[in-house]
């Protein structure tokens, strides 16, 4: 499933060190089990997504919860972090996107997203 736990930005702000009053970020977990669980996804996808507009988005170290990643961390407007976990699909981050507020084109999030399913097709065919 997909599972999300609200912190007070206040608490969660001192671990990844986060000025105030901020345009909306994004961090996803690139930490080795997060990787594992292919964290590329969102963290390519939340790039596309957002290119031109007032996001940020990087990758993060580890939010310490290795075993329902990959795991993303987004700041909105209101300064309240918040955490999701099991991000694995382009629909995933799409709507963790737009709950901050940025303007999502669905076309590109679909093309994406069939391009990450052809990639995963791909891998479980034999080598010619």
């Amino acid at each position: 499933g997909f599972v999300l736990t609200l912190y007070l930005r206040s608490i969660f702000a001192l671990s990844l060190n986060v000025p105030t009053n901020e345009q909306p970020k994004v961090w996803v977990c690139c930490n080795r089990w997060c990787r594992e669980r292919g964290a590329s996804i969102p963290l390519g996808a939340a790039i596309a997504l957002t290119a031109g507009q007032d996001v940020t988005v990087a990758p993060h170290r580890c939010f310490g919860r290795c075993t329902i990643g990959p795991n993303v961390a987004a700041l909105n407007n209101n300064g309240t972090v918040l955490e999701y976990h099991r991000v694995d699909s382009v629909e995933k981050i799409s709507a963790i996107l737009s709950r901050l507020g940025t303007q999502i084109d669905w076309h590109q999030a679909q093309s994406l997203e069939f391009s990450v399913q052809a990639g995963r097709v791909a891998e479980k065919q034999p080598e010619l």
